[in-house]
């Protein structure tokens, strides 16, 4: 009788095997699980975000625009241009702080003989051009033509119409020493100490400034020349000349109003974080450029007519 065959099952390779085959069978049930379980999870996700992912992404967009402005902003020179790091570089130069910015300016020459100009000029000068700085980079902020317009009329209108009315007052007094028969040369008195100045002119306005007070100076020199003269009075000196110095300080105060309304009308185009900055920084900037110095007076033009004709 022939021998039996090992029963596959009962032998040691039979038990090997099937334990081999349910192990793979158990391995391929857990990865068909895992893939069901993604697809149905992938399938949810795209029905409904979740409350985690909502918020992430406008802070990922934050994140991208905040690094593009700053790589702007750097602006580097790419490091591999240049095999030799002793090739000069340019790099862009961020501006922060009142100091940073590169502005135009002229100097001009001007001349005060009479002590009342020159306290006028110095006590104000530092301050109209402030304001003349402040309006019309404020207004070149806001970047309307029609408004521009209007601020450099207005100011055109205004230092036209005090400049007129200062000659007028020239002619008036020259006219009052005529008929009273003083000579041409004994009508504007010398002074013993003129002074010299070289302001910065930012504006165009700045000059006409400039000329107000020369006019000034000539109004207070015949004024006082009348009164050396006997034409006018103690009293009346004193009171043409106080009254011309309250004129010129509402004039000052004129500018200082255009100014201001200038800072509403940024403020009210929604720029008015950035027309700030621009008064603190110009008032920062001007502190320290009017140069001043005294002068001998033993040239012939000591006296502010024969300055103001040559």
């Amino acid at each position: 009788m022939p021998e039996a065959l090992p029963d596959k099952n009962t032998s040691s390779a039979g038990l090997r095997e099937k334990e081999a085959n349910n192990l793979i069978a158990e391995e391929t049930r857990e990865k068909v699980s895992v893939a069901e379980s993604e697809t149905q999870s992938n399938q949810d996700s795209e029905k409904k975000p979740s409350a985690e992912s909502a918020p992430s992404r406008p802070r990922s967009r934050q994140r991208a625009r905040d690094n593009a402005r700053n790589a702007r902003r750097r602006r580097e020179p790419r490091r591999e241009l240049y095999a030799d790091a002793s090739v000069p570089r340019v790099i862009y130069e961020r501006r922060q702080g009142t100091t940073a910015h590169s502005r135009a300016y002229l100097k001009k020459a001007l001349c005060l003989y009479s002590d009342r100009a020159q306290v006028f000029f110095e006590n104000n000068y530092e301050r109209v051009n402030t304001n003349l700085i402040v309006s019309t980079l404020v207004v070149e902020a806001i970047g309307g033509e029609k408004f521009a317009l209007q601020i450099a009329e207005m100011l055109d209108s205004k230092f036209s119409a005090l400049e007129n009315e200062m000659m007028r007052a020239v002619n008036e007094l020259k006219r009052i020493a005529n008929e009273k028969g003083i000579p041409e040369e004994s009508q504007v008195p010398s002074y013993d100490h003129k002074r010299n100045y070289e302001p910065p002119l930012h504006t165009p306005q700045s000059v006409q400034f400039m000329t107000i007070v020369s006019l000034f100076d000539r109004i207070v020199a015949r004024v006082e020349g009348a009164w050396i003269n006997k034409v006018v009075s103690s009293q009346t000196r004193k009171a043409l000349i106080s009254n011309w110095e309250k004129r010129l300080v509402r004039f000052v105060q004129e500018l200082q109003q255009l100014r201001n309304e200038a800072m509403e009308t940024a403020r009210g185009a929604g720029y008015g974080p950035r027309a700030k900055a621009i008064a603190d920084q110009v008032r920062s900037e001007q502190k320290a450029e009017l140069v001043q110095e005294d002068v001998e007076t033993n040239s012939t033009d000591d006296t502010p007519e024969k300055s103001a004709s040559a």
